[in-house]
């Protein structure tokens, strides 16, 4: 028979072995929370227990056979050591809950020390008050004392001041008395003297406004009426200020006879821009750069300032390149000048549309002869040294260099063709001595007028004869208010001979002699004919609100204005009135009266009222009229 001891199982026991220290209940309580684990010690234990005593009713039975108790023996053990591992698990997590219980109560250390410091403040708080209040009932009893003595106080300054107020009320009112019987008269007149005082210096400040207003509105308003030639307009007395009353007119022109066999397209004012700038032609866009050794600076006012020495030749190109594209559309008939540089070894060179190159040699450039220029080169030869070598870029008309000013520019384009029809009576604006009627934009009213036609007319809706020639007609809606005008194909002088087209009412007619049909006709011209005629009603339609403004705040310069009307193919013409400047102003009256006089126009703020209602006030308003 074969008996095993298994000995007093426990899970203290086991953690003792494991070398804790703690009492019994101590361990006890250390694994209160964790119910669960004790209770699976609790089951693998009764399991041992009950291994233990199948074991023992084995071992009873164990005569018949060694091998089986020795089998029992073994699961017995096996079930042991599984028990010894839970508990193992379970000291484990006994050790941290007990790291986590020691870190809760220093965490309870520290705030219970926090509150013995909060504590201790209040109490000092505490006696600081208790002083205090302390301090404030002495303070209340000496002010109870002091009200007592200072009521006694106001009663006794009541009873002198009230006696003083007597004496001193029955003083004054005697001696009031006195003055408003003496000084009446004398204070009337002092206040009269001085509301007429402040109303003298009203009316000289409000005349000294007056004056100087009127003077500033003379110089502002003073106008002179100029009608333009086509395209650029060259002002040489213009002022700061407004445009007024500005028309842009359109033009028409064919360069050739047109011929069915040799069509001339029909050229008018398209897509025209107005542009006006000062004295100075050139807009450079060179930018900030450095070439060769040699830097130039952009300076932001149209000026640049090279630096550097040149290890060979460096050249700037201002505007352009070695093309003949037209960058500065210049009058052929007139001469222009391009401000220098003042060094020999720093030239420009201008480029013209045929590939013609002007130099200079520092002292600036003349140009006759151009219409147009394509580049500006500056070029610092090789070896020159530049130390803060300001160069300023100024084309002007005339013939020498004025005082320079920066490019100033204002632009409109209107998205309009205007078209004009020659005419020998009856035009509404002459071009170089030619009558015309003429499309045009009104300026001050906002609209655009149309008073000629152009489209294109195809399928001839008659044929006809007069005696032997052929004569082909077209119906059209607009009324033609006049027999002549233009066509791509034929001559449109209002004669009716062959190769000629005639506007007459409600119908175009043409004359070709070399077609018989009208279905040959129709089908020459299959892809029409352009034409452009007078018509009549007039129509207006009105500007864009964007356009307008521009329009209306377009301005000249002083002293020099440009003011041109450009377009894709022919140039606008321009009628308007535009802002000079009071010396010039009064030189332009004095020519209309024939005075000779030279101190007209030079007057101070003194003279300046007489001269309103002088005759050259007079003369002026009728000029301005």
């Amino acid at each position: 028979m074969i008996t095993t001891d298994l000995g007093s199982v426990t899970a203290y026991a086991e953690a003792v072995a494991q070398g804790y220290t703690g009492t019994k209940e101590e361990f006890g309580k250390l694994l209160a929370n964790y119910t669960q684990t004790a209770e699976k010690v609790a089951e693998d234990k009764a399991a041992a227990e009950q291994a233990m005593e199948s074991a023992k009713e084995s071992a009873d039975r164990a005569s018949a056979s060694e091998q089986n108790a020795k089998a029992s023996e073994d699961a017995v053990l096996q079930k042991l050591a599984e028990a010894k591992t839970e508990v193992d698990a379970s000291v484990e997590a006994g050790k941290k809950s007990k790291t986590d219980l020691n870190k809760s109560i220093a965490d309870s250390a520290k705030a219970k020390t926090a509150l013995d410091e909060s504590i201790k403040s209040a109490n000092g708080s505490k006696s600081a008050l208790d002083k205090t209040v302390e301090q404030a009932n002495v303070l209340d009893a000496s002010l109870s004392s002091n009200i007592v003595d200072g009521t006694q106080l106001n009663k006794d300054i009541t009873a002198s001041g009230n006696k003083a107020v007597s004496d001193i009320n029955s003083a004054s009112a005697k001696a009031l008395e006195d003055i408003n019987t003496t000084g009446t008269a004398k204070l009337d007149a002092v206040n009269k003297a001085a509301e007429a005082i402040v109303a003298d210096r009203e009316q000289i400040a409000t005349n000294k406004e007056d004056i100087g207003s009127l003077k500033e509105d003379i110089s502002n308003k003073i106008t002179k009426f100029y009608a333009s030639n086509q395209g650029e307009t060259h002002i040489t007395d213009s002022d700061n200020g407004k445009i007024q009353d500005m028309m842009i007119y359109g033009k028409s022109s064919q360069d050739g006879t047109p011929t069915p066999e040799n069509p001339v397209e029909i050229k008018s004012v398209v897509n025209p821009t107005v542009k006006i700038v000062g004295k100075n032609l050139l807009k450079a866009t060179l930018q900030t750069t450095t070439k060769n050794g040699v830097t130039c600076t952009v300076n932001g006012d149209g000026s640049y300032t090279l630096n550097g020495t040149a290890t060979s030749r460096a050249e700037f190109w201002a505007i352009g390149g070695y093309t003949n594209n037209v960058k500065i559309p210049l009058n052929p008939t007139k001469k222009y000048v391009l401000k220098g540089t003042g060094y020999s070894r720093v030239q420009l060179h201008v480029g013209t549309a045929d590939h013609t190159i002007v130099s200079g040699d520092g002292k600036g450039i003349i140009l006759t002869n151009m219409a147009g220029v394509a580049f500006v080169l500056i070029r610092v030869e090789s070896g020159f040294t530049a130390d803060n070598l300001t160069i300023y870029l100024q084309l002007e008309e005339g013939s020498t260099s004025t005082t320079y000013e920066p490019y100033h520019e204002q632009t409109v384009t209107l998205p309009y063709t205007l078209n004009a029809i020659p005419v020998s009576s009856g035009g509404n604006v002459v071009i170089d001595g030619q009558q015309y009627i003429a499309d045009y934009v009104d300026i001050e009213k906002g609209v655009l007028v149309r008073c000629v036609l152009r489209k294109v007319i195809r399928n001839a809706t008659g044929y006809g004869l007069i005696g032997n020639n052929n004569l082909f007609y077209f119906d059209i809606r607009e009324y033609a208010s006049a027999n002549n005008g233009y066509c791509n194909y034929y001559i449109a002088d209002g004669d009716l001979q062959d190769k000629h087209i005639r506007f007459d009412g409600p119908r175009v007619y043409i004359k070709d002699d070399s077609i018989t049909s009208l279905s040959e006709f129709n089908s020459k011209y299959e892809n029409g004919l352009e034409v452009v005629y007078i018509h009549r009603p007039y129509t207006e339609t009105n500007l864009t609100t964007e356009q307008a403004q521009a329009l209306k705040e377009l301005v000249t310069y002083y002293p020099v204005t440009n003011i041109s009307v450009n377009s894709e193919q022919l140039d606008g013409y321009t009628v308007f009135n535009y802002p000079i400047s009071m010396a010039e102003g009064w030189n332009y009256v004095k020519q209309q009266i024939g005075d000779t006089r030279d101190y007209i126009y030079d007057m101070d703020l003194q003279s300046a009222e007489a001269y309103v209602n002088s005759e050259y006030a007079v003369a002026l308003t009728e000029l301005e009229v």
